[in-house]
């Protein structure tokens, strides 16, 4: 059965609609919607336009989850509408149900439903619900692990132990373990209670956050590659110093090859300006990132993991360091929680920053609010307006300090580089075995606002230790590094670095100090420093800003630098303003800088503005009598995207005039750019150039290849024997038009480029043919990509049929609201009969049906069996106005004719 049959049915089945359902012979409200009933599209929209006029049975549930207090969380349930004159009809859904149909309901599937925690919804876990009758049911050992373990007083923790490594966890388990477990069949929705005997302190999340491990990811291929190719020719057109005629001629090669977990990669390039080794090759790299620690192990010329205040040196050598984007769903970073408690049930209001963040309904207990949405290095206010039940209303307030760049409580960073160093020289590498290179860091997260760390750099001629420490402080956050060469230690041979960030919790005025200061000694060395000689010995800069309108922003900035001898001190302050009006965005400055022995004004003015796909920006400077315009036109990026852009570009010395075009294939990217240098400065210099760019690329996974465009990062083979397909349709924001990222066709499979690794990404596979109902059994994909991985992915095709039809009994009667199986004879899971219904005429649909299938539909209470011979040559929707009867000794059969799609 299809899923969109199955929705189909799973709405009929389930929805709360049967709750008004009276006696025997009275229409249900859901009559219309079957009797209507031209495909599965039709019961999904007429259904939901129904039952939205009606009162949410999961509103509670699904309130809880939004913010803003739009809706409020309900701890003791929804209490029911008002009095009605209405007569009120006490069957249960499963009575009506069985009256209805003459059967018990179908037992619920396990899937992911919403879990509400004394009365708080806590997201969604996979679970089994319970039989009506036989009881049973069953949840995720990870609800138990995250939502009950961690609220559990120490004395109970035991009593739970080992169920959250479990897979799963029956109810009966946790009832008899204390909890009390109930499933609202009506609302889909689990409710758990947590006594108060039992609990510390309940945790209640105030931003949902996405359950990557929740969904189920396509497997990827265990050996993949590509080779990406770009080619480039640079034509001189005219020049007044050189010959017209090809100037340059250049090719990029790089490959990566993925064999299980392992990933080498390599690039080589040919330039043929290079007077020596034209072909030259640059990095070449074997690594492999374990998921589970977040670490990334290298051999070969390193990438470098690294502190952004330490260099980044060439080394070949092996590699460690930890890379946080491995997961990117994990939050490394502190949870700002706060404790609170009440002695009776009350309604509480949580606001930051006088913003109104949520609304909770609670009963007595003791609570842990965590996850705020705070301002980095500001001084975020935290309220709680508790109103109890008598009209009593009590304030708690709590401050709270956040920086991006700190780690939480006990989380480790670190990174350990081990190697040679190496230089490159007109093409040839020169690596130094004669010494040695060490690039480490280390720092962990000590409280939720303070991280330290510490750093080491050396190779055979110095060793500098450093330290570093990141505090959000009441005030602001305050970040320092300091190094010294333990070799030659002593403040020549140091660095110290203090910077300073501070936001207002005022989001309208938006108010921001940014503050940095840098002692450096002359000798202090770093590894991508050949020599120690700086020259600078003071750094220093600041930065305040804040909107003065509600659209326009000032900021003041000053400078400061002072050098070792013989060279004068520098200096600068200024002023800017920036704002938006309406499409445009204008700007400016003035700036007064002495830089030596000569000091001045310097102005800036820019405006930037966009119509449609078309952006237009232009700035002037009065240092130099500097101009720049350009203009740039962006389509989404997909089959047939054109870019365009031109620049203007002029000083007192030179200029330069551009243009571009680019255009996106599906097996390769082009671009052509044209060069005017200083023509309109008449200098002696002029020329006028034109390159020609082309891209491509041949991809591979597990012995599947296919041309592609060139590969961003990890990419995915579409395959499959029936027409042609499209992939992945990107929208532009704010647009309505689409292109699809990539196709099948003459040159074989489609190819989507440009996946991200460790991101979840939803890909939709559609039908080129519209003629078909559907070309595959299943066309979204959802993957998760390593770095530098493939897919090979083998669509699984179907005939495109669908059909509709009516069935009547033995004497000819309409078989109305039956429900029954139907299965494909023939087919290898003809042993899994699934399921179909009829309206009240006995009107039916199926579709994931093939040319030539035989189908066979049992309904209870009937005599034999339906039989349905589907053409060879059918394609799309198959109707008939004939009726179908049964036949009693599956001798008899109905042969149906293609149809219009109705």
């Amino acid at each position: 059965m299809s899923k969109r049959s199955a929705f189909c049915t799973l709405l009929l089945l389930s929805t709360g609609l049967y709750s008004t359902a009276t006696s025997a012979g009275v229409r249900l409200p859901y009559s219309n919607v079957i009797d209507s009933l031209v495909g599965p599209e039709a019961v999904v929209t007429t259904l939901y336009q129904a039952n939205s006029n009606s009162a949410d049975p999961g509103a509670t549930a699904i309130g809880s989850q939004q913010t803003g207090g739009s809706r409020e969380d309900t701890a003791e349930g929804e209490s029911g509408t008002g009095p009605s004159d209405e007569p009120v009809d006490n069957r249960s859904i499963d009575d009506i149900y069985r009256e209805v149909f003459g059967s018990d309901r179908p037992v619920l599937a396990s899937d992911e439903y919403v879990v509400r925690l004394n009365g708080i919804n806590v997201g969604t876990f996979r679970l089994q619900p319970p039989e009506p009758q036989a009881g049973g049911g069953w949840i995720e050992g990870q609800f138990i692990e995250t939502m009950i373990t961690p609220n559990l007083i120490p004395e109970m923790v035991a009593r739970f132990e080992g169920f959250g490594a479990s897979e799963q966890v029956s109810f009966a388990s946790l009832r008899a373990s204390g909890l009390d477990v109930a499933f609202d069949r009506q609302r889909l929705v689990l409710e758990v209670g947590l006594p108060p005997q039992m609990r510390n302190r309940q945790l209640i999340n105030l931003r949902a956050r996405a359950r990557q491990g929740s969904l189920d990811h396509v497997e990827r291929a265990h050996i993949s590659g590509y080779l990406n190719i770009r080619a480039g020719i640079d034509l001189l057109e005219d020049s007044r110093v050189r010959n017209p005629g090809v100037d340059r001629r250049a090719i990029d090669l790089d490959a990566a090859l993925r064999f299980g977990p392992f990933v080498l990669e390599g690039e080589i390039d040919f330039d043929d300006r290079r007077t020596e080794r034209r072909w030259r090759r640059n990095d070449v790299l074997l690594s492999y990132d374990d998921r589970d620690s977040l670490v990334r192990y290298e051999v070969g010329d390193l990438s470098i993991g690294r502190r952004p205040f330490q260099g980044s040196p060439r080394i070949a050598g092996a590699a460690a360091f930890r890379k946080f984007s491995i997961n990117p769903y994990l939050n490394y970073r502190p949870v700002t929680s706060r404790d609170f408690e009440l002695e009776q049930g009350a309604r509480v209001e949580v606001f930051v920053n006088n913003l109104p963040l949520r609304t909770i309904d609670l009963p007595s207990g003791r609570y842990r609010l965590q996850d705020f949405s705070l301002i980095p290095s500001a001084i975020n206010d935290i309220r709680l307006l508790v109103t109890y039940p008598s009209g009593r209303v009590e304030e708690l307030l709590f401050p709270a300090f956040y920086d991006f760049e700190l780690l939480d409580e006990g989380i480790r960073d670190f990174g350990v580089n081990v190697g040679v160093p190496y230089t490159v020289q007109n093409g040839r590498r020169d690596y130094d075995f004669g010494n040695y290179n060490i690039l480490a860091y280390y720092r962990q997260g000590l409280t939720e606002t303070l991280t330290g760390g510490a750093s080491v750099e050396a190779d055979e001629t110095f060793v500098t230790l450093g330290v570093e420490a990141i505090w959000a402080s009441p005030i602001g956050t305050f970040a320092l590094n300091a190094g010294n060469d333990i070799r030659n230690p002593g403040p020549d041979s140091g660095l110290v670095t203090l910077q300073y960030r501070w936001r207002d919790a005022d989001r309208d005025r938006d108010r921001t100090i940014d503050a940095f200061v840098q002692l450096s000694g002359r000798e202090y060395r770093t590894l991508d420093q050949i020599f120690g000689d700086n020259l600078i010995q003071t750094q220093a800069r600041i930065r305040v800003g804040q909107y003065v309108k509600d659209t326009i922003r000032a900021q003041l900035f000053a400078g400061y630098e002072t050098y070792h001898p013989d060279i004068p001190t520098s200096y600068s302050v200024g002023l800017s303003l920036t704002g938006s009006f309406g499409r445009f965005q204008l700007g400016g400055s003035l700036e007064y800088r002495r830089d030596g022995d000569s000091s001045g004004l310097v102005g800036q003015i820019s405006f930037t503005t966009s119509f449609g796909k078309t952006s237009v920006l232009g700035s002037y400077s009065t240092e130099e009598n500097s101009m720049r315009a350009q203009f740039t036109r962006i389509e989404p990026y997909g089959i047939g995207a054109i870019t365009a852009g031109g620049t203007v570009e002029r000083t007192d010395r030179r200029d330069r005039e551009s243009l571009r075009l680019g255009y996106v294939g599906n097996r390769f990217e082009a671009g052509v750019q044209q060069f005017a240098n200083n023509y309109l400065t008449d200098d002696a210099d002029a020329s006028l150039v034109t390159e020609f760019r082309l891209g491509t690329a041949l991809v591979m996974a597990d012995g599947h290849f296919a041309l592609s465009r060139p590969v961003s990062n990890s990419f995915a083979i579409f395959t499959g024997e029936g027409g042609d397909i499209a992939v992945d349709p990107q929208t532009r924001l704010g647009s309505v038009e689409s292109r699809y990222i990539a196709r099948s066709g003459g040159l074989g499979a489609a190819v989507v480029n440009n996946m991200t690794p460790y991101y979840n990404r939803v890909i939709r596979v559609d039908s080129e043919d519209a003629s078909q109902v559907s070309s595959v059994a299943n066309n979204l994909f959802v993957l998760n990509p390593d770095y530098r991985s493939g897919y090979s992915i083998a669509l699984e095709e179907t005939g495109g049929v669908a059909i509709i039809g009516n069935l009547v009994d033995i004497e000819g009667n309409p078989v109305d609201l039956a429900v029954g199986t139907y299965r494909v004879a023939g087919r290898q899971d003809d042993g899994e009969p699934q399921n179909i219904f009829t309206n009240r005429n006995g009107r039916f649909y199926i579709d994931d049906i093939e040319p030539g299938d035989e189908i066979e539909i049992t309904l209870p209470g009937e005599n034999g069996v339906y039989r349905i011979e589907v053409p060879n040559d059918a394609l799309g929707l198959v109707s008939t106005d004939d009726v179908i009867r049964p036949a009693p000794n599956a001798q008899s059969s109905m042969s149906l004719t293609p149809g219009e799609d109705r």
